[in-house]
């Protein structure tokens, strides 16, 4: 595949850039790409997502699977993540992991704008939106079964410069993976069920009729994969997600009321 061709204007510093990698079709330093990798790679080490593993004490018909880099660019960063090839894996495990409906989004927006008329305004200042979302958020739940996977040969280089293993070692050694690494097809369910217990372990219970709406006291939130937005009393919500930051990686994106120009829309 032919490398974009750079044009007038595109800023690289050749005294920053010691080799030019294009990714996405911009140009980045190497270096920048290999920081980028180890702080992935730091970042899965952190939730203790793999352990090192001699091949020789893998069973014969236990075949690792493999991995790839992905990277992209997020403004002046690279923010790259190591995925498993799912693909290879030719189970008939169960994978089904729900996901809100898109009714239940403006259903809740409607139903809390609508609150908005009777309510008195001292009450009003009260109540909000919170949105929020799950850094990494597959690498908290735990697998019911480990696998192998090979990892990157960056991987290999930044174990033997931390002294976790001899050169030797490392090139003998592959990784069984615990944690729901993002490509394998469980992931999702592995996530959502890990969650779900959170939540319902919290005091919140979800909705039969839409199982990623929970309840919680005076709190109604909704739950997309890693995303989060709980409509209610302001002070109950803070509660909440205070409770959830403590098991999960949690940033709270913002919080307002619900606008006039919102309640028309919906």
């Amino acid at each position: 595949e032919p490398e974009p061709v750079m044009h007038e204007g595109d800023q690289v510093e050749p005294a920053e850039l010691l080799e030019v990698v294009w990714v996405n079709g911009c140009p980045f330093g190497a270096q920048q790409l290999g920081k980028a990798r180890i702080s992935e790679l730091e970042s899965l080490r952190n939730h203790e997502l793999f352990t090192w593993v001699d091949k020789g004490d893998v069973r014969e018909k236990e075949d690792p699977m493999s991995v790839r880099w992905v990277d992209r660019d997020k403004g002046p960063d690279i923010k790259s993540r190591l995925v498993a090839r799912g693909f290879e894996d030719q189970s008939e495990s169960e994978t089904y992991s729900p996901t809100a409906a898109p009714v239940s989004w403006r259903l809740l927006l409607a139903i809390e704008a609508s609150r908005r008329e009777s309510l008195s305004r001292e009450y009003l200042a009260k109540r909000g939106m919170l949105t929020a979302d799950v850094s990494t958020a597959f690498l908290h739940a735990s697998r019911s079964e480990s696998l192998l996977v090979q990892p990157p040969e960056e991987a290999r280089a930044w174990a033997v410069e931390r002294g976790d293993l001899t050169r030797t070692q490392a090139d003998r050694s592959v990784w069984r993976v615990t944690k729901a690494l993002y490509g394998l097809k469980e992931s999702p369910k592995d996530w959502h069920q890990h969650l779900v217990a959170l939540l319902c372990r919290l005091g919140s219970r979800p909705l039969l009729r839409d199982a990623c709406i929970f309840v919680r006291s005076e709190v109604v939130m909704i739950v997309h994969v890693d995303d989060f937005l709980a409509c209610g009393l302001l002070s109950e919500i803070n509660e909440f997600f205070t409770e959830i930051a403590r098991e999960l990686t949690l940033k709270v994106k913002s919080h307002s009321g619900v606008t006039a120009a919102e309640h028309v829309y919906l």
